[in-house]
């Protein structure tokens, strides 16, 4: 079951090179070529010599990520602190452009990269988490929820995947009511996006079950228990 979040994590930094990808030019593409062959290190500075935010979002980013992998956990905040301020200025550079780009340009623009900063927030709240700063790694989930909230909804999956964090940090944090209460609001929107038997609502069901097996309610704890069971039995587990 952890293995199948982790996709879904993994899934929020794909989706960077995606929109990076649809809506830049020409030489931004080239850029990202670069990135794929794995020259993280010539890509920012190219970046930044250039005064081309977009580079340095893209090699920056890939090069926190690998960061991140190897424990480099400090090394890695310091390339997303990078990523949000040229995040920053591609909003600055788009609101002052040529009202000629269009209106609806524009917002597809700002949209897309207050999304992009809401994901770098969520994977500094990931880095904070393994570095067991538990308040900064709330602070920074809370950040992310607030822009995912705003541009893509409240319902919407990759809100479910930060509320599910949350709900870990809080248990180990050892405040049990609010580790219930994100994994409840993960499991609301899980089952919106997908079919009641589906592995990653049986993976919130056996959250639950931690959790309030932790607040002492058995009860609970077994109910949750069996409706995870009962999902992996039908899917063929064992």
């Amino acid at each position: 079951m952890l293995i199948l979040i982790a996709a879904l994590d993994t899934a929020i930094a794909d989706r960077v090179g995606e929109i990076l990808f649809e809506l830049l030019h020409q030489r931004s593409k080239k850029l990202y070529s670069l990135a794929e062959e794995g020259r993280y290190e010539d890509l920012c500075d190219e970046g930044r010599k250039g005064n081309i935010p977009e580079a340095v979002i893209i090699g920056c980013y890939t090069y926190a990520i690998i960061l991140y992998d190897n424990l480099m956990f400090n090394d890695a905040i310091n390339m997303y602190n990078i990523v949000i301020s040229s995040v920053r200025k591609i909003r600055v550079r788009e609101s002052e452009a040529n009202s000629k780009k269009g209106k609806l340009n524009k917002i597809k623009v700002r949209n897309a990269m207050k999304i992009l900063e809401a994901d770098v927030y969520h994977a500094m709240g990931k880095v904070y988490f393994e570095k067991r700063d538990y308040c900064r790694a709330i602070e920074y989930y809370i950040r992310a929820e607030k822009v995912y909230t705003e541009v893509i909804g409240s319902s919407h999956l990759y809100l479910a995947i930060t509320y599910k964090d949350l709900g870990e940090i809080w248990m180990h944090k050892g405040d049990y009511d609010n580790a219930v209460n994100y994994f409840k609001k993960s499991l609301k929107i899980f089952l919106k996006v997908f079919d009641p038997e589906h592995p990653y609502v049986a993976t919130v069901y056996n959250n639950l079950a931690r959790a309030y097996e932790k607040k002492g309610d058995k009860k609970k704890a077994e109910e949750y228990r069996k409706k995870a069971e009962e999902i992996r039995k039908r899917l063929g587990g064992n």
